[in-house]
């Protein structure tokens, strides 16, 4: 009698969370017009032999979230552009005027905001005002390692002879380049096996790892979603001093980290120049949302993360590494200039249009401190 009445009430427990479930699905769909499994795992990507995965040619897709709303369009490269350029990208591209091609993920290319206000485009439009080039590609993949985007390059992406590569750079500065031989696809297919994710058949990225999968329909549940947004609208409002950010340093015990970091900016550059000599080689650092945000690090907390020394290895590898390689800091940029407005979207944690716009001006005062293109 008992355990029929244990299983009763587990059966009634059952049905009023897939009860709850539903209606929190169908709420948020309401609201969005567009299904909770879509917020962050976008059904837009196509499996690729030397970078895992890429976007889907000739996308026409609205990505409408709790935050924001915005359209996204691919070329027939696969590349991401304006709506006006979808069908004008052919394969009679001019690789004989000046291009400027950016690498990176959701940052570089433009999760969150429409096309025309990432920085990106703004970099892009800047310089052709500028004459400084002609042309501008963006072939930026969300999710995706710069070593997975260096695969792409030696293999098919060095075809478009760029004069100018913009590669940006995690918060940790990590490129995460293992050493080894990037010209052949059987080196780059092993790292490809090594993260783990492929594009599923609608589009979706999926992992390998059985332990990531639940993990992936977990974050897509309507009452866990709902709770950690109730949980971060409420912490946000909490002036916490969640790790003090340092901003200088006395000593710094773990050279290990600074030598692994620049063997792996050398190989880029040294393998871009490899398949496309001349190129230039920018990078911009893209910090995590924690670090302008302080705020916001009492929800990274669950991770064990050591803010303190995150920020160490950060002033030390940012300062060395900006002596040997071209490197744009933005990071001191974005705290000088937030002044009071988020910089990155609350939940999503991605840049909005309003950090999209200082990274963009961060990028110009650089480049006219530096004298980039002179």
């Amino acid at each position: 009698m008992r355990n029929f009445l244990n299983l009763k009430f587990f059966l009634i427990l059952m049905l009023f969370l897939f009860s709850i479930e539903l209606i929190l699905q169908l709420t948020y769909k309401i609201l969005n017009k567009n299904y909770l499994i879509n917020r962050v795992n976008l059904p837009i990507f196509l499996n690729n032999e030397v970078a895992c995965w890429k976007l889907k040619p000739l996308l026409n897709y609205t990505h409408s979230t709790n935050e924001f709303s915005y359209k996204i369009y691919t070329d027939k490269n696969s590349f991401r552009c304006l709506e006006s350029l979808k069908k004008k990208k052919d394969e009679n591209f001019d690789i004989k005027q000046k291009t400027i091609l950016f690498l990176g993920s959701t940052s570089a290319f433009g999760w969150g905001v429409e096309y025309d206000k990432s920085y990106s485009y703004l970099i892009a439009e800047h310089l052709k005002s500028k004459k400084i080039i002609n042309n501008s590609i963006n072939a930026s993949i969300p999710g995706q390692l710069p070593s997975l985007q260096l695969c792409w390059f030696i293999n098919e992406g060095y075809k478009y002879k760029p004069d100018i590569i913009v590669q940006s750079v995690p918060g940790s500065l990590n490129l995460r380049i293992p050493r080894g031989e990037y010209k052949y696809k059987d080196f780059c297919k092993k790292i490809c096996e090594k993260t783990g994710y492929y594009a599923s058949s609608k589009g979706h990225l999926l992992s390998n790892e059985l332990l990531r999968n639940p993990k992936f329909y977990l974050k897509n549940s309507a009452i866990v979603f709902y709770s950690w947004y109730l949980y971060v609208l409420h912490n946000s409002k909490k002036n916490t001093n969640e790790g003090k950010q340092l901003k200088k340093i006395e000593k710094y015990d773990d050279e290990k980290v600074y030598e692994s970091f620049d063997y792996q900016y050398e190989k880029y550059v040294n393998l871009v120049q490899r398949f496309s000599n001349g190129t230039k080689v920018i990078f911009i650092n893209i910090p995590k949302s924690y670090s302008i945000h302080l705020e916001d690090r009492k929800r990274w907390s669950h991770q064990s993360r050591n803010f303190s020394k995150e920020d160490i290895d950060y002033i030390y590898n940012i300062k060395n590494l900006k002596k040997k390689y071209n490197i744009i800091e933005t990071k001191k940029y974005l705290i000088d200039n937030k002044k009071n407005k988020r910089i990155f979207h609350l939940i999503d944690a991605s840049l909005n249009k309003n950090g999209n716009f200082h990274i963009f001006n961060a990028f110009k005062n650089y480049c006219i401190k530096n004298e980039c293109f002179n």
